[in-house]
């Protein structure tokens, strides 16, 4: 009799931590931040990136039911912090991404990454078989990343140029005759 009342009071310690283990929490995403409004993806692209990235790579994050059995929520916490701390699609135009030439390495990254198989993870794609991205897919993400990164490239050597141009001629001759 005692034995079944310790058992039945573990059963009942260990339904109640799952019970009393709050599901994770996302940060705020600002719309006006997200790759989406930064680089205006085509339909297929963002369809792909909402369907295979953004639950580990946003701050949208669908927390699924078991991330709130403890030990497996928190392994899937840390996961998505740490595919955070990578690249955040939600916060592209306030990260490290704006600037053209990490956001251009970031795309360009990103497309090796998914056609080679290593993204989406592969315990990702067994919970979710649908996240696995097809052929056209890939190619289309591709196409549209190397033509975004060249794009920021493009750009980044204008702005160089014109701050170089802004920089008072004068002055910089003074600063040469110093140097004499």
């Amino acid at each position: 009799m005692n034995r079944v009342i310790v058992l039945l009071a573990l059963l009942l310690g260990a339904t109640m931590s799952v019970a009393l283990r709050r599901p994770p929490v996302n940060p705020p995403a600002p719309p006006a931040l997200s790759m989406e409004v930064a680089l205006r993806p085509p339909p297929g692209v963002s369809k792909l990136l909402r369907r295979a990235c953004y639950d580990c790579h946003s701050n949208e994050t669908r927390w699924p039911w078991y991330s709130r059995v403890p030990g497996v929520g928190n392994l899937l916490e840390r996961d998505v912090t740490n595919a955070r701390a990578a690249f955040n699609f939600s916060e592209w135009g306030a990260g490290p991404y704006r600037r053209p030439r990490v956001g251009a390495a970031m795309l360009l990254g990103m497309c090796a990454s998914i056609r080679e198989g290593q993204m989406p993870g592969k315990n990702y794609r067994m919970l979710h078989p649908d996240a696995k991205p097809s052929p056209a897919e890939i190619d289309e993400f591709c196409v549209w990343g190397r033509t975004e990164a060249k794009r920021a490239m493009q750009g980044a050597q204008r702005n160089s140029t014109e701050r170089a141009q802004r920089i008072q001629t004068p002055r910089v001759m003074r600063i040469a005759r110093r140097l004499d």
